[in-house]
Order: structure tokens, then sequence, then C-alpha cells
């Protein structure tokens, strides 16, 4: 009986071990293969093609950002904010107003995340727009 528990203490550590490494070596591969972030478009994204305006970009890229998604927490009919370095701008509808060249990332926070963030007026979520700056 000791034999075959000493065995399976055996099996069972070598396949801890092996589902270690392995997922270690798919984040490495997912990292080294450049994957695109759900709640965040790159500088490198951005450059990819030609954009009207910051709104298109967002439209094409990652629509599921710009979806109201029912009440927030507090029952309120609050909106999508949109931040341009720190500085609330509005709506999403702002976004039609930014320039595109000068966009470093722009990045999604959920509603409890950007409440978090931010303070009360964001329970719809934000999207955080980081420029370069100018010289």
């Amino acid at each position: 009986m000791r034999p075959l528990s000493l065995l399976l203490a055996l099996f069972a550590f070598g396949a801890i071990d092996l589902g270690c490494s392995s997922s270690s070596q798919s984040a490495g591969q997912i990292e080294r293969a450049g994957a695109r972030r759900s709640d965040r478009i790159s500088r490198e994204e951005i450059e990819a093609r030609h954009w009207t305006d910051a709104y298109e970009l967002v439209a094409t890229l990652r629509p599921t950002w710009l979806s109201n998604r029912g009440q927030d927490s507090f029952g309120s009919s609050a909106i999508i904010q949109v931040l341009l370095n720190g500085a609330r701008l509005g709506g999403v509808a702002t976004l039609r107003q930014v320039a595109i060249a000068d966009i470093q990332y722009l990045q999604y926070h959920d509603g409890t995340a950007a409440t978090a963030r931010w303070g009360v007026g964001f329970g719809k979520g934000a999207i955080e727009l980081s420029t370069t700056p100018r010289r």
C-alpha cells in the first residue's frame, strides 16, 4: 500500500509542476505575440491605419466600450464619461472632437473601477485618453 501512495504523490506533484510550467509558458507566448488587450487601445493599434477621430477609432476597434449597459447601481441614467489627461470632457460624443495624432493610448474602465478612481458620476464607466506631451 505504501509504494502505491508514494507513486500517486509523485504523479500528483508532476501534474502540478507541468500545469504551472505550461501556464507560464502560455503567458509568455501571449506577451511575446503582442496580444490585444480588451480594455486598452495602444499607440500601435492607433497607427495601424488612418482614423477620422477618436470616436471612429473606438467604434471600430472596441465597439463594446460605447454601449450603455442599463442603469448603474444607484439607478441613475448616467452616461459613459470621457477623460482626456484626467480632465472630464463629457459623453462618448466628445470623442469626435479629439484629434488622433496626439493620442498615446485609450483605456476603458468599467463603472466600478471608474467610480473607485474618479468618484461618483462614473457608474457607466469611463474612456480615458492619454496624449503625448507637446514640446
